[in-house]
């Protein structure tokens, strides 16, 4: 007569049979994820150059119907980005969300990665740590999407075309600056501020597109840093709805890019208030 199998032994044979069926689903499941995420990102990439393309595209013709074009795609792509993003649940928690922008560059295609250097990376990090401080989600539904926000500069005395601009991009990142001397002010803490400013406002005068929007881009990283890491009347003030505009903007999950677009399209929708523009 057979013996049977003593119970311990059977559990310890059956447990090692079952650790060596799953040992290859490990990597395999982290395989996947990265898949996930790749797939993730490159979307919402390639999303954000057709918009903010489009952009310089409104701009070189503003205002012909092209600025009703970007608007459209800038708004839909917005929202499919977010909705992927919350169907992905990568952007769950903190350290989820950074885990994943620190290794998208990895992820992408070579013609992306200049998108996501490491100096973006970083600002997004601090971004996603403020968000948590503030108790706001990084993705937010895709109904808190809304069109791109155009403002219209009240007229009156500008003192200088950095002011300008520095207003513009105030104005889309939900900051409204009732006194000028604060612009300046802001700037004078910071050089590189100023300089990112000027390079902009070289490429504006000159009308050179490929050089504006990633130097639009530089204005943002270096501002927003500012503000998120530095103590000023101006952060102070409009911490929170700066965030929700960076929010609806994806920034947290691919960057500056519809941000910069929407700066782009401002420009020259403003652009008589520039000196050079007389």
């Amino acid at each position: 007569m057979q013996q049977s199998m003593p119970r311990s032994m059977m559990t310890r044979r059956q447990t090692f049979g079952l650790a060596g069926l799953l040992y290859p689903l490990l990597p395999l499941q982290a395989f996947g994820q990265r898949n996930r995420d790749r797939d993730l990102i490159t979307m919402a990439l390639d999303e954000v150059s057709l918009v903010e393309k489009r952009a310089i595209d409104a701009a070189m013709t503003y205002p012909d119907n092209n600025v009703f074009t970007y608007l459209s795609s800038d708004f839909y792509a917005r929202r499919k980005t977010l909705e992927a993003a919350r169907r992905s649940e990568i952007f769950t928690t903190v350290e989820r969300s950074i885990t994943f922008v620190k290794a998208a560059p990895t992820l992408v295609p070579d013609w992306h990665r200049a998108r996501l250097d490491p100096v973006t990376v970083d600002i997004q990090i601090s971004i996603i740590k403020k968000f948590e401080a503030e108790n706001l989600p990084v993705t937010p539904p895709s109904t808190a999407v809304t069109p791109a926000p155009i403002p219209s500069l009240v007229p009156g005395v500008v003192e200088s075309d950095i002011v300008v601009l520095g207003d513009i991009i105030f104005e889309i990142l939900g900051i409204v600056v009732s006194d000028q001397s604060l612009i300046v002010e802001f700037m004078n803490r910071d050089t590189a501020i100023q300089a990112a400013l000027e390079k902009a406002l070289s490429a504006i005068t000159t009308k050179s597109w490929d050089d504006l929007a990633p130097a639009v881009e530089d204005c943002l990283k270096l501002m927003v840093a500012f503000l998120v890491t530095a103590r000023s009347k101006l952060a102070d003030t409009a911490a929170r709805g700066m965030l929700q505009r960076l929010a609806v903007g994806c920034v947290p999950i691919i960057g500056w890019g519809y941000i910069a677009g929407c700066v782009i399209v401002s420009i020259w929708a403003n652009y008589h208030r520039f000196s050079f523009a007389k």
